[in-house]
């Protein structure tokens, strides 16, 4: 399944890239590594993600090793992805 990826969410995953390469020495390719398997693994299945939120159809799925959560809404024939969000701040505003 396509994926789009809104601005907002590629801003986001660039700001946290670059966070990450800076302070993450031991395990620089974690970032690059866990959010390639998720987005994989939605467009495999896209109703793995979590639903957050049934009136906007929003649904998250959890990167572990890097502690971000990746919000998604699944349309019929593509994936949007809304944001990347570090699991320790307040859900966004979607």
């Amino acid at each position: 399944m396509r994926i789009d990826v809104q601005l907002r969410a590629a801003r986001q995953i660039r700001t946290a890239r670059a966070w990450w390469l800076r302070n993450r020495d031991k395990a620089p390719e974690a970032f690059d590594t866990d959010v390639e398997a998720a987005l994989e693994l939605i467009a495999d299945n896209p109703a793995v993600g979590f639903l957050i939120n049934l009136r906007k159809r929003v649904r998250r799925v959890t990167l572990g090793r890097i502690r971000y959560y990746l919000y998604y809404r699944v349309h019929r024939d593509h994936l949007e992805v809304l944001s990347l969000w570090h699991t320790s701040r307040r859900p966004p505003r979607l």
